[in-house]
């Protein structure tokens, strides 16, 4: 018997009888959700799998591909183009963004739909079809 595997799993069920789970389902969730469910060679793997894409990420450039001087334009191609395989293979884009692209997205949409201060709100009148006056 493996202790330190036994005592995790009575751990992670008391918690999850807790916080409410009764059913069989509802503790089987809580221990996959623990990743205690997966073989110890693939949760291992899946750790080695992770470390290599964040290390990969840290790799990545941040800024955009310089202006390039003359002579050396085409291995510096060259080095965006391996760089933006390696990007497309993480699901990723360059330049990549570690704050998150999706605040990015989120601030230029936001620009997209934020009315400037200055503009004059538009006059109505209450109505029954609300036209403007």
């Amino acid at each position: 018997m493996i202790t330190k595997l036994v005592t995790s799993a009575a751990d992670v069920i008391h918690r999850a009888q807790v916080n409410g789970a009764q059913t069989a389902t509802g503790l089987a969730i809580a221990l996959e959700s623990a990743q205690l469910l997966q073989n110890p060679a693939r949760a291992a793997e899946l750790a080695d799998h992770r470390a290599r894409r964040d290390l990969l990420l840290a790799m990545l450039p941040t800024e955009p591909l310089p202006a390039v001087m003359l002579g050396e334009g085409s291995a510096r191609r060259a080095a965006w183009a391996v760089w933006e395989q390696v990007a497309g293979a993480l699901g990723v884009t360059l330049p990549y963004d570690p704050a998150g692209a999706p605040a990015a997205r989120l601030a230029a949409l936001l620009a997209e739909h934020t009315v400037p201060a200055a503009a004059p709100a538009a006059a109505y009148r209450i109505t029954e079809v609300g036209e403007r006056p």
